[in-house]
């Protein structure tokens, strides 16, 4: 069966390419599909974040079993922003300036407590990605832009991919 196209990576700012990496994840996860793993590792290389996938699906599995309330699933190129998306944004945010009491504090927001426990170090993990894909974003907007042209010069999409 064909993967659904979910079309190009929305920028190559890290927390975006994060949060679309996630609905697709998710998507295929909550639906029964494999996720398109070798997709979603290219799009987070655009970001320079692909170091983090391996911490970032083990997040998700881990919010999808220990949950606090129902998830909200919205397309990746919605602008919406579902309480889950927007605490694991701040928890990111919180965990790359040190604060780690902010980062629980968000988490537990929509987590339960012992999956929060088991969230922190992924978070941190995320977080360090971030930071330095953030502190290096030349090199990474270069990068991305020479694995983008590599990537269309496929015939503008893997066609294993779909």
């Amino acid at each position: 069966m064909m993967q659904p196209d979910w079309g190009q990576p929305p920028s190559d700012k890290p927390l975006n390419l994060l949060l679309w990496t996630s609905r697709i994840y998710l998507r295929c996860v909550v639906n029964q599909k494999t996720p398109p793993v070798e997709h979603l590792k290219w799009a987070m290389a655009l970001g320079d974040v692909d170091c983090a996938y391996n911490a970032l699906t083990d997040y998700l599995n881990a919010m999808l079993v220990g949950s606090s309330e129902t998830i909200q699933l919205h397309q990746p190129f919605c602008p919406c922003v579902s309480p889950h998306e927007q605490a694991f944004v701040t928890a990111v945010r919180s965990a790359q300036s040190g604060n780690l009491h902010g980062c629980a504090m968000s988490l537990n927001s929509v987590l339960q407590p012992a999956t929060v426990r088991v969230c922190e170090p992924l978070i941190r993990r995320i977080a360090m990605a971030v930071a330095m894909a953030e502190a290096n974003d030349g090199r990474a907007s270069q990068r991305a832009a020479n694995t983008q042209a590599d990537h269309q010069g496929h015939g503008g999409h893997d066609r294993r991919l779909h």
